[in-house]
């Protein structure tokens, strides 16, 4: 199911009566929570009231995955008007999460039409190969993910092994996302660790030219954490 478990939707993961979903595809901006009304934050923070969701339903068996559009920015994602590390850094939010998966598909949420040939920011987020004249030719944004999935399978290593106090280590102390052996610091309008300029809470995250160099000592870092 692409969709966040809730309180509502509890007998779709209690376990019960066997009508129970196995996976559950969180959109990446929906997986922590929202801002909150300071008036209501000593009772209702919901900063992280999605995340404890999909920790419950992680308890009771179930995969959670994630997936992304480019409905609303502010997330990494496929586009291919967006900076190119985008796609290597939602592989590697998702190795900060632990993730047990990630969705795609060619038009998943597409709501642009037109010729991506023609343009980038008509149908860029779903094309991953173009025409070649004599066989497919791969998107700069497909070998982003490529090399993301080689993170992530180190970084799984560096969980299994040391713990997701480590993993979070790597990428935070590299400065990939606002995180720390103890967490992940999140951003929004309010009510959250962090100021941020979105509704929705998110860990700060790099996407500027300063990134692959990060993402190159967060690799590194990893490694020694589990020669």
């Amino acid at each position: 199911m692409t969709g966040n478990p809730t309180a509502a939707n509890a007998f779709l993961w209690d376990n019960r009566g066997g009508d129970d979903l196995d996976i559950w595809a969180v959109l990446l901006r929906r997986w922590y929570g929202r801002f909150t009304v300071p008036a209501k934050q000593d009772t209702a923070n919901r900063a992280r009231q999605n995340l404890a969701y999909v920790q419950a339903v992680r308890k009771r068996g179930k995969s959670a995955w994630s997936y992304t559009y480019s409905g609303v920015a502010g997330t990494p994602g496929f586009r291919a008007d967006e900076p190119l590390s985008n796609p290597r850094m939602y592989l590697l939010w998702n190795a900060l999460e632990g993730t047990d998966g990630i969705l795609y598909g060619q038009g998943t949420t597409n709501y642009t039409a037109g010729n991506p040939l023609a343009s980038v920011t008509r149908g860029g987020e779903f094309v991953l190969f173009y025409p070649g004249k004599l066989a497919p030719i791969p998107s700069a944004r497909l070998e982003q993910i490529r090399d993301g999935l080689e993170d992530a399978a180190i970084l799984d290593v560096v969980r299994r092994k040391r713990g997701a106090g480590a993993v979070r280590s790597a990428l935070g102390g590299a400065g990939l996302f606002s995180a720390n052996a103890k967490g992940v610091q999140l951003a929004c309008n309010l009510g959250c660790d962090l100021k941020g300029p979105l509704p929705y809470s998110w860990p700060v995250w790099s996407h500027d030219r300063t990134t692959a160099r990060k993402i190159e000592a967060a690799k590194l870092r990893a490694l020694n954490s589990v020669r």
